[in-house]
């Protein structure tokens, strides 16, 4: 004969398996949450577990899950990941490139900006490099916020971009040229004259000005004419 469950084990199955429904209907859209926020939630971290273990749940990186095969783009989980393991780190680079539409692939390294003295983190998945910003308005001047997976995240804008691939050019790989992504840039509406305006907010070094001016100019519009007064 077999013998029924205690009454108090059937109880925690039955509430485990409330909340790993629970589970799939937070994490329906495809978001990400970190276990802090699914425990405020009322979501049990041995509940967590076991969504993990059934395969229910996978895990984006240390601490932050999504729901299992999530339709989104292998990129955008890549890059709420380094957003999520730095909530100090800039996107910048080839990655905010490609946030901000100038290419259209995500590169295979996922570029990332710390204050001088920052903790690294370690990043799952893609390779990460980062880079240390110490300057004058580094983190200030052309930073977008937004939510990437429902995770907040920080990166540079178009015009930013525009400026930090000329000025770290020696970091970036031969596939992904300034000028190229300048052509983008104007042909979706972009203002090169912004770009100069945010470099000169910048203290931007003489040398990555001239190289932007190259690549500028043949974009920027020439200042108007104007006719010297008639002779008195």
């Amino acid at each position: 004969m077999t013998r029924a469950s205690p009454p108090r084990t059937q109880t925690k199955i039955s509430e485990t398996a409330r909340q790993i429904a629970e589970l799939r209907r937070i994490l329906a859209d495809g978001h990400v949450k970190r276990s802090p926020e699914l425990i405020a939630m009322g979501i049990y971290p041995g509940s967590i577990a076991t969504a993990l273990r059934e395969g229910v749940i996978q895990k984006l990186t240390f601490g932050a899950y999504q729901i299992a095969g999530a339709n989104v783009p292998p990129a955008h989980q890549a890059l709420a990941s380094a957003a999520i393991r730095s909530s100090k780190g800039v996107i910048c680079l080839s990655s905010a490139a490609y946030l901000c539409g100038l290419i259209d692939e995500l590169p295979p390294m996922v570029w990332l900006a710390l204050p001088t003295g920052a903790h690294v983190p370690q990043q799952q998945g893609r390779t990460q490099s980062v880079i240390n910003w110490a300057y004058r308005g580094a983190f200030e001047v052309g930073i977008v916020s937004d939510t990437l997976l429902g995770v907040p995240i920080r990166y540079t804008s178009a015009e930013r971009t525009l400026v930090d691939l000329v000025r770290y050019a020696r970091y970036m790989r031969s596939d992904l040229v300034a000028r190229d992504v300048m052509a983008r840039f104007v042909q979706q509406g972009g203002d090169p004259a912004r770009v100069m305006e945010v470099a000169q907010a910048l203290p931007t070094p003489a040398v990555a000005m001239r190289g932007l001016e190259a690549i500028l100019a043949p974009s920027l519009k020439p200042p108007a004419a104007t006719n010297p007064p008639p002779p008195g």
